[in-house]
């Protein structure tokens, strides 16, 4: 299971670097902030579409438009900050996510299920975390 989630993390990882390069190259082309949603496009829907990335439709399209909203987020943030739209200290660009940094995936709602309820999820319990296009994972106790 262990090594579905190493490919989810690096697919995550490589639709948030997409489009902060395309938003990073689109905003020094003079055409402005390139939207969630226009990069959702670009990046998500175009690139399971396309045969060199078709790979991407393995995973939860849920996963990666969570992670283009991210990096929108943080894009139109440093626009706003260059431009005095946003008070506070200045930002710098949003940075791209590192195969050595810790990974992470945001699931939507209805893109994992828990079974047993939460509280039973640990160690001993016999819930079950299971995610869309994943399967069952196994849970830690962090408590």
């Amino acid at each position: 299971m262990t090594a579905a989630l190493n490919r989810l993390f690096g697919a995550t990882r490589w639709v948030h670097n997409e489009y902060i390069a395309r938003a990073r190259a689109s905003y020094e082309a003079g055409h402005g902030h390139l939207s969630g949603y226009t990069g959702q496009r670009l990046v998500v829907t175009d690139g399971r579409a396309n045969p060199e990335t078709a790979w991407l439709k393995e995973f939860p399209s849920g996963v990666f438009r969570g992670s283009v909203t991210r990096a929108a987020t943080g894009h139109q943030s440093f626009i706003a900050s260059t431009s005095g739209r946003r008070n506070g200290p200045r930002l710098g660009r949003p940075r791209s996510k590192k195969k050595t940094a810790r990974q992470s995936a945001e699931f939507p709602r209805a893109a994992f299920s828990i079974r047993g309820g939460w509280e039973n999820t640990r160690a001993h319990g016999v819930g079950q975390l299971k995610l869309s296009k994943i399967g069952p994972v196994d849970s830690h106790d962090h408590a």
